[in-house]
C-alpha cells in the first residue's frame, strides 16, 4: 500500500484530491487478505458499484469525507438525476 501513500502524498502536495474507482475493491480486499478500508484510506473518495463482485441488481455509491460530499451535492445540485433509483445521504 506504499504505493498508494506515494500517489496520494504527489496529489495532495499539488493541491488535488485522489479519486479511486473501486469497482473491484472488495474482490481486490479478499484477495490480499486485508480489509477495503486498508485499501482506499489514503484516497478522498471512492465509487463502487454493487453489481460488480456483490451480485446485486443495481446501484453505485460514492464514499468521501463530508466536506466533499456537500461539495458534490452542491454543483450537482441544479442537474437533473436520471434513472429509476437515486438517493443522495452525507452523515
Amino acid at each position: 500500500m506504499d504505493f498508494y501513500f506515494q500517489i496520494s502524498s504527489l496529489v495532495r502536495n499539488r493541491g488535488g484530491i485522489l479519486h479511486m474507482d473501486g469497482a473491484r475493491l472488495f474482490n481486490a480486499a479478499v484477495r490480499l487478505g486485508i480489509p477495503a478500508e486498508s485499501i482506499v484510506k489514503h484516497v478522498d473518495s471512492v465509487t463502487f458499484c454493487f453489481s460488480k463482485g456483490l451480485g446485486c441488481p443495481v446501484g453505485s455509491i460514492l464514499v468521501g469525507s463530508k466536506s466533499f460530499i456537500q461539495r458534490l451535492l452542491l454543483y450537482f445540485s441544479n442537474k437533473r438525476t436520471r434513472g429509476y433509483v437515486s438517493s443522495n445521504r452525507t452523515c
